[in-house]
Order: structure tokens, then C-alpha cells, then sequence
């Protein structure tokens, strides 16, 4: 994923529904979104065969410019959660493990990471809300 090919990232907030992120925090976004994935090995699944509704489900949907779709999902596993990424070019699904972990699970904190995320207009603001 090259980060200067992203045309457009979308949220998709349990809360609001579709949420587009601005053009200045893209970058931003993606790194947050994939800064601690591992491989879980045999990481590939067939399309349409993992339930990615619910309201602690995290997904990110990222255009690129060449019209390849990503979908970035995670699911809570205990303290910690799956992530799967599936591509527009491909006909299957990968599916990886974040290092990260939470007391509600680490899909519920990205979204609440993505909530402020997408509320914020320039990396001013992100910054502004870590002081």
C-alpha cells in the first residue's frame, strides 16, 4: 500500500455510517490503520465467508488511484483482534493479527481512534488532541 496512491479513505462508523477522512490526514490514517499487523500464517480466506457486521466490528475502506478498493476490517478476539484486508484485485481475502490490545478489544480501539480520526481536518488537530 503506497500511501501517495490513496485517492479517498473512508470510516465506516458503528455510530454515523460512512465518514470520509480529510484529504490532509490520509497518510496519517493508513499508517495508523496498519502500524501493528502480523501474519498469522495460512492467512488467506475465501471471500464472503467471515461476518464482518456489528457494532465492534472496524472498518476502513481505502480508493486508490488506480481504482484498486481496500477493505480493512478487524474483530475483537478476546483483548486483541483479527484483521482482514480484502482487495478489489483479488479473489480472496487476507487475514492477519494485531499486536495490539485493549480491555474492550483492539477493533474497538481503532474505532474510537478512527471516531476522532475523522472528526479531525489537518494533523494540527490531531496533535492538538494528544497535548
Amino acid at each position: 500500500m503506497t500511501p501517495s496512491k490513496i485517492q479517498e479513505i473512508v470510516f465506516h462508523s458503528p455510530i454515523r455510517g460512512p465518514v470520509p477522512i480529510a484529504p490532509a490526514l490520509m497518510k496519517y490514517a493508513a499508517e495508523v490503520a496498519t502500524q501493528s499487523v502480523k501474519s498469522t500464517g495460512d492467512s488467506t480466506y475465501k471471500l464472503g465467508s467471515v461476518d464482518f457486521s456489528g457494532d465492534d466490528v472496524f472498518h476502513l475502506e481505502i480508493r486508490f488511484n488506480g481504482g484498486v478498493v481496500y477493505h480493512i476490517y478487524a474483530i475483537n478476539s478476546g483483548y486483541e483482534a483479527d484483521y482482514y484486508v480484502e482487495s478489489s484485485d483479488m479473489s480472496y481475502g487476507c487475514k492477519y493479527h494485531l499486536l495490539m490490545s485493549s480491555v474492550d478489544g483492539a477493533a474497538q480501539l481503532l474505532i474510537d481512534d478512527f471516531e476522532f480520526i475523522a472528526d479531525a481536518k489537518s494533523m494540527k488537530d490531531v496533535e492538538n488532541s494528544t497535548t
